[in-house]
């Protein structure tokens, strides 16, 4: 795959050569062989999507978004580990959130990017009660970061990349059993979407050290 970036609205043309030698497009093939290219697709913003095809070669085709939302199962709602490993699409100081929730924000274990440029949140709602908020600002949020965000009763945590960041939370309840039953890409509610790269997400049920904790995010 080649993908080319442009800066600027002026830049109209994006060339592709066939050459013997650097600097050598004048070489003009043997009559009979050639380049096959498929699926040539220009972009309008700073990142590469999956293709599109739909039929109507050289038009303008906006792309629906991939939407993964509400996945019922069951969750360890009285503690466990969220952990993921993903990245913002850019950081556009929007709100984007994946979460653990009962279908609303009134229950939930949430993880997002935040208003704050680069600024990472994980929090924990509880009866409508915030119970615990710990923020931390990475150094892109457009690159891939590990995270797990460990909820107990008086223990909540953030990791990222293999160290604990931001100021750990000492007091603070969670759920009855039984109360988590979604894993949604927003924050519960069906607000905040999630829009970024997701390359695993997943809850542990039972408690993890620090030192677990730490490993899973190396």
């Amino acid at each position: 795959m080649i993908y080319e970036t442009a800066a600027g609205a002026t830049t109209t043309a994006f060339n592709l050569y066939i050459e013997i030698a650097d600097n050598g497009e004048t070489y003009s093939g043997d009559g009979t062989s050639g380049v096959y290219i498929f699926g040539a697709q220009l972009e309008e913003l700073a990142y590469p999507t999956s293709f599109i095809y739909d039929g109507t070669e050289g038009s303008t085709t906006t792309r629906a978004a991939d939407q993964i939302n509400n996945i019922s199962g069951t969750f360890n709602s009285s503690g466990g580990v969220f952990v993921c490993e993903m990245s913002a699409l850019y950081d556009d100081l929007t709100e984007r959130a994946i979460s653990v929730s009962d279908g609303t924000n009134a229950n939930r274990v949430k993880l997002y990017y935040s208003t704050t440029t680069n600024q990472l949140v994980a929090l924990l709602d509880s009866n409508s009660v915030n119970q615990a908020t710990i923020t931390y600002t990475l150094t892109d949020e457009t690159q891939y970061s590990k995270i797990a965000f460990r909820y107990y009763t008086d223990d909540f945590k953030l990791f990222v990349d293999g160290a604990i960041v931001g100021t750990p939370v000492t007091s603070g309840s969670t759920f009855p059993h039984g109360t988590l039953t979604e894993y949604s890409f927003d924050e519960g509610d069906g607000t905040s979407d999630f829009y970024g790269r997701m390359k695993s997400s997943y809850i542990i049920s039972g408690y993890k050290t620090d030192t677990q904790c730490i490993n899973l995010t190396k």
